[in-house]
């Protein structure tokens, strides 16, 4: 998977399986590669049996809620997501993905609250620091909008990339903006 080549891969994984499911791992990778080739289907079926045999592995219930939102189902893509943060609160990946689709849905302060309580299990984390600060630098709601909050944020993250991160230092630009 790691070279890209999912549909050489698909045999392989299917080899290994071979009538047997309760392989995590091969159905998890199965899962992966269904996904990259566009079989969201095949992916969201597959990503639910790896979730049957390793339910408190929380990279299942992630890629799954992925393959769910690429659907186009994101209730369902959020409880896959929300599930990923239950079994592993320092997950930043889903609780970034929730965030994304609360906004889109119109629950930016819900958003913001996520980001928020994720920056409590994760300070360093630089893509939370990026996107609160963001999120609080160009929101269109004024009342959600804090100029000198998202400066703090992206300040914090130019810190931790010791200025290397042209995304810390957009949401700088951003935040002074």
């Amino acid at each position: 998977l790691k070279r890209g080549r999912f549909a050489e891969a698909l045999p392989f994984y299917q080899a290994v399986l071979n009538g047997s499911t309760n392989n995590g791992k091969a159905l998890s990778n199965l899962a992966v590669a269904y996904a990259s080739l566009g079989r969201q289907d095949d992916a969201v079926r597959t990503f639910r049996a790896a979730i049957g045999v390793e339910p408190l592995n929380p990279t299942n219930h992630f890629n799954l809620a992925v393959a769910l939102e690429t659907s186009g189902d994101s209730p369902a893509a959020m409880e896959s997501h929300n599930r990923a943060l239950e079994i592993d609160s320092r997950f930043a990946e889903p609780r970034l993905r929730l965030a994304a689709i609360l906004q889109r849905i119109g629950k930016s302060k819900e958003a913001l609250d996520l980001l928020r309580s994720g920056l409590r299990n994760l300070p360093e984390s630089v893509s939370l620091l990026e996107t609160i600060s963001y999120l609080l630098a160009t929101h269109p709601d004024a009342g959600l909008r804090n100029g000198a909050e998202a400066v703090s944020y992206a300040r914090e993250a130019v810190r931790l990339t010791t200025g290397t991160s042209p995304t810390a230092l957009s949401a700088l630009a951003a935040a002074y903006a």
